[in-house]
């Protein structure tokens, strides 16, 4: 582990103040409150005594579950929605043409929203292009057998009450920061940690540089007594952290530190990037390592879901080639003598059209590959026309002998029922809804 060191004089004094306290309660609707980040921003206002709804293009578990929390939830959109509201909090996967995102006066983003919150604790950002989430759910369960802090995650975690948020009255924050449209720039972080950095978003960024330059300009946003928690064995990241103004630690596996119930050496790094950033919390050694080995975990992050026929059935979040090609070994790793049968969805046309080669490669530690589709958002006509589940079969079949387009959840799921074995491991992969074909071969 390398640090470059700092002036320990300069740190500052934080005290907590509550946000939002120009107008205490007030009136706050979510467009798009469905969503993982949403949700969590959501229930945050709850338990911060404000009066929340929030509406959704259509139902789900997690707009359930906020019902049951005491939020109003509408499923479609209407004006009338934010007619009294004092705020409007929306997602950026609404379109723009949203009626509810037209009526509204001065509407914030969800990073806009958390980026003021942010500024009332010691936040520590969890950045990099794989494995924030894992990172993010292993530093909540340091944190909270080491103190009482607040969180915000893109997952359930059951450490949260099967929730993606914690307010706590410690002074940490620990969050989830997404790159996407140099949204993580709204933030003010005491700590970004950067767990590794390929080029991804192809919709946006222009190429890795203009990549690299988003973390910059995050870890740029770090005070003089800040915290970078850098991957040492990643070439992009140490571009990115060489340029601080404050502290840099680099961090690599420590063989035999952890002994983990999650599988793959990607979650030996993320573990170890979890570990050193807590550790700059005041978190005792001691109390870490057991709060890592006891790690079983989060929502589709390799979650099992049960069996078809004996078969076992995972679902994973994987939607990026290089995540890919780490879920399968960390399957692969788990469980060597079941067969590997692999179920992908892509996420976006835009992507799968940018990294069609480096998806086609991905899959060849697997027995058998699945696409039932190819997930559509915020995809252009030419990404469309570019690019489709048979194209990317087809591609998939120079690098892989075994390779079939099962056309939709539901065919994709019976296809499973009709050919699983006891023998076999079925790994889902993707972002999008790809999860009712696990959900679905388990309960046929």
């Amino acid at each position: 582990m390398i640090v470059k060191q700092f002036d320990k004089s300069r740190h500052k004094k934080w005290r907590l103040t509550p946000p939002c306290a120009k107008v205490w309660p007030m009136n706050i609707h979510f467009i798009g409150i469905g969503g993982i980040g949403m949700s969590a921003l959501a229930r945050y206002y709850k338990e911060r005594g404000h009066n929340v709804t929030g509406s959704d293009s259509e139902d789900s578990t997690i707009l359930e579950a906020l019902r049951e929390e005491g939020i109003l939830v509408e499923v479609g959109h209407s004006a009338e929605y934010v007619k009294n509201a004092d705020r409007v909090v929306y997602t950026e996967a609404i379109p723009t043409d949203n009626v509810e995102l037209r009526a509204a006066h001065n509407p914030q983003t969800y990073f806009e929203a958390l980026g003021e919150i942010s500024k009332e604790y010691k936040t520590i950002a969890v950045a990099g292009t794989h494995g924030k989430t894992t990172t993010t759910a292993i530093l909540t369960r340091i944190l909270l057998a080491a103190g009482d802090p607040t969180i915000f995650i893109g997952t359930n975690m059951k450490e949260l009450n099967d929730r993606n948020f914690r307010l706590g009255e410690g002074e940490w924050m620990a969050v989830e920061a997404c790159e996407y449209r140099r949204s993580f720039l709204h933030l003010q972080p005491q700590m970004v940690v950067l767990t590794n950095l390929e080029l991804d978003h192809p919709d946006y960024y222009s190429d890795l540089e203009d990549y690299l330059d988003a973390f910059r300009e995050l870890v740029a946003k770090l005070p003089e007594d800040g915290v970078v928690i850098a991957n040492g064995k990643d070439e992009n990241v140490r571009k990115v952290a060489e340029g601080a103004n404050c502290k840099v630690i680099y961090f690599e596996t420590e063989p035999g530190k952890f002994e983990l119930k999650v599988p793959g050496k990607h979650n030996l790094m993320n573990a170890m990037a979890a570990f050193t950033a807590a550790r700059e919390t005041g978190a005792s050694d001691e109390v870490m390592i057991e709060a890592v080995n006891s790690f079983e975990g989060s929502w589709r992050r390799f979650e099992y879901k049960g069996e078809v026929n004996g078969a076992l059935v995972y679902d994973d979040y994987a939607h990026h080639p290089t995540e890919v090609q780490a879920a399968i070994l960390g399957a692969r790793e788990k469980f060597p003598e079941r067969r590997l049968i692999a179920v992908f969805e892509p996420h976006q046309y835009n992507r799968t059209r940018h990294f069609l080669e480096e998806f086609a490669k991905s899959f060849k530690n697997a027995d058998e590959v699945i696409i039932p589709s190819i997930y559509q958002v915020r995809d252009s006509q030419e990404d469309l026309d570019a690019v489709s589940p048979e194209k990317l079969v087809l591609e998939l079949s120079k690098y892989h002998a075994n390779v079939g387009f099962q056309d939709g959840y539901e065919t994709a799921a019976q296809y499973l029922k009709n050919t699983a074995t006891e023998n076999d491991l079925i790994l889902v992969m993707g972002a999008g809804p790809v999860w009712k074909v696990a959900e679905e071969c388990v309960s046929l």
